[in-house]
């Protein structure tokens, strides 16, 4: 959905808090920066960072300096979610291996953390930083480029990397650069319903999907998981452990497929030893 001619999403959106805010006011008619500012009280350079990010984002559209918006894909019944879910949805349209689209560096920067198992993280490290940046270049071989030249995952990039994270609910921010990194619960409940609409059964009334089907929907559509993912990696069990304590869902053994490995999972009364299957409670 962003269009690849565009500006790096990481240059563009230095802080997401005007995102939203300008969206809903282009919703309401709000067609120029100058009604922008008037309807949201937001400076100039704010208006100018959202408008520009939203289009990054795949949300808004401009034409002879107006905007239009772009109707939210996901209707779950909370804005802010919708907003998100959305955001990640054409995000992860640019994930088109071996051509990655160049705002692909969002979702790639996330997989790293999957593929290494990062349950806390500082948007300042210099080592994971770089680290993550190489294996984009010399495993995944994405080459974002800016007059020729290859973009480079620099410090400043990193820290709009983790408060964009943040804005859309893959990392929970508690000091200054330092985050915890799961997905919001809500994110993947709402993600767990619309891989069953695609791909589900139904099994004693109760709506099923089998972990290794969402997961490979997960990864197409919202969450790029690595290809060596190896069951469900430690960040989506900490989300689905949160739903089953939510009463949203349970992990069933249902079928001859084998057990899912859950990394790090605890035990839980709503998970069967050998859960093959999510089955959705609510």
């Amino acid at each position: 959905m962003p269009d690849p001619d565009q500006g790096y999403l990481l240059n563009t959106i230095q802080n997401p808090r005007s995102l939203k805010p300008v969206y809903e006011s282009v919703n309401r008619g709000n067609t120029t920066d100058d009604e922008i500012v008037d309807d949201t009280g937001l400076s100039v350079a704010a208006v100018d960072e959202g408008a520009k990010g939203l289009q990054r984002l795949g949300l808004l559209d401009s034409k002879d300096e107006e905007y239009t918006v772009h109707d939210y894909t996901w209707s779950t019944g909370d804005e802010t979610l919708d907003f998100r879910l959305t955001s990640l949805e054409h995000l992860a349209s640019s994930l088109t291996p071996p051509d990655w689209g160049k705002q692909a560096v969002f979702h790639l920067n996330y997989a790293y953390l999957i593929k290494e198992d990062y349950q806390r993280i500082n948007d300042n490290d210099e080592a994971v930083r770089k680290q993550m940046d190489r294996w984009e270049r010399d495993t995944l071989e994405y080459y974002p480029t800016y007059r020729g030249d290859r973009i480079d995952l620099n410090p400043n990039k990193m820290e709009n990397w983790g408060r964009l994270a943040t804005y859309l609910g893959l990392l929970h921010q508690y000091e200054t650069h330092e985050f915890t990194v799961y997905p919001d619960p809500s994110l993947i409940y709402h993600s767990i319903k619309r891989a069953h609409d695609a791909a589900g059964r139904t099994v004693d009334g109760n709506p099923v999907i089998e972990v290794p089907t969402y997961l490979d929907w997960v990864s197409n559509n919202l969450l790029y998981l690595p290809d060596d993912t190896g069951g469900v990696p430690a960040l989506l069990s900490r989300s689905l452990y949160q739903l089953m304590n939510e009463e949203r869902i349970r992990l069933a053994e249902i079928g001859d497929q084998g057990a899912v490995a859950f990394d790090r999972m605890p035990t839980h009364d709503r998970r069967e030893q050998s859960a093959n299957s999510i089955v959705i409670m609510s």
